[in-house]
């Protein structure tokens, strides 16, 4: 969208006048602040694979979330009562701004890390008694059932096949792509699959991570991105949002913020037992990253790719430690 656009859409749908606009850079969506005669606001334009259900999840969680006490964006209603509006065959909704830095995966302090701990469990908890039967339901084979990896050969196969017309990083995609395919060969033949009768499945955020919290300074002042909240192995989640947060992962810092996240929520010794293989198998399972960057040349999205390989290659090594720590320092 173009800036006129934008302020032309958003005196149409919310009768409010921008006087500025900024681009911001994060995420998927495409994101803007806008700059009112009072006061800011962020617009945010999803990509067409978004339907206006997820909206509305994601307007029930924040709403349910911010009368229970934690800090969420605000949905701005349209002057038709509607929580979002159409442009370009794309939804568009528009938030009340709220100041404060977002972050990239990497290092945070071991404060930082027991906030974010405590924050899931706190989300967690109010969504037990969550009112609505909105959110996505747990697809428990995308974290790495056998059928899930026989579909992910097959991908590798097809991605390796486009890698090669990629002068700059064909030939690196090609032998990652050719290592995963090695590590589904390993799990499999183990049998190294998760109990998945045995995980603790929550209500969650479904995409927890630093990259979906705002900052100010080291404190968390909000949790942003609801529109995957649904019900999730909570190993999972812990396990996920642990290792964008750590620059390496190391199995005693895990333990600590799988423990300060005990402290207020359920988590069960076979959670612990599976977590890694749980994530192991997830990530193994998925393209993403490679098929994103064959597909637009997006070099961020390659080399997202390229660490989550990296995190397959750690865990396949040392799955076994990872969990036999959790379980010992429980």
């Amino acid at each position: 969208m173009t800036d006129p656009e934008i302020c032309a859409a958003v005196r149409q749908h919310y009768g409010l006048a921008v006087r500025a606009v900024e681009r911001i850079d994060r995420g998927s969506a495409a994101l803007f602040k806008l700059y009112g005669s009072e006061a800011a606001f962020i617009l945010k334009v999803f990509q067409p694979k978004f339907r206006a259900d997820s909206i509305l999840r994601e307007v029930h969680v924040t709403d349910f979330l911010r009368q229970n006490g934690i800090s969420v964006p605000e949905y701005i209603s349209c002057r038709n009562g509607d929580f979002y509006f159409m442009q370009n065959g794309r939804i568009a909704i528009l938030q009340a701004f709220i100041p404060g830095q977002t972050r990239e995966k990497g290092c945070c302090s071991k404060r930082e890390l027991l906030a974010s701990a405590r924050l899931l469990a706190q989300i967690v908890n109010a969504l037990e008694h969550y009112p609505y039967d909105d959110l996505l339901p747990c697809e428990i084979s995308r974290y790495g059932s056998a059928a899930r990896l026989l579909q992910a050969k097959a991908a590798y196969a097809d991605l390796m096949a486009a890698a090669h017309a990629d002068a700059v990083h064909g030939a690196e995609i090609c032998r990652d792509l050719q290592d995963r395919l090695v590590m589904i060969a390993r799990v499999s033949d183990a049998g190294a699959f998760v109990n998945t009768n045995a995980l603790t499945l929550k209500r969650s955020h479904g995409d927890y991570s630093v990259m979906q919290l705002l900052y100010d300074g080291s404190e968390i002042k909000a949790v942003l991105d609801f529109v995957n909240a649904g019900e999730v192995p909570i190993a999972w989640e812990l396990i996920r949002s642990y290792s964008y947060m750590d620059c390496t992962f190391n199995a005693a810092r895990l333990a600590a913020y799988t423990n300060e996240y005990r402290r207020y929520a359920e988590v069960s010794m076979d959670d612990l037992r599976y977590m890694p293989y749980l994530y192991l198998g997830q990530l193994l399972s998925s393209t993403y990253g490679y098929k994103q960057y064959l597909q637009t040349g997006d070099e961020e999205l390659l080399a997202f790719g390229r660490w989550r390989t990296e995190m397959c290659r750690y865990l396949i090594a040392n799955a076994g430690e990872v969990s036999a720590e959790l379980v010992r320092l429980a």
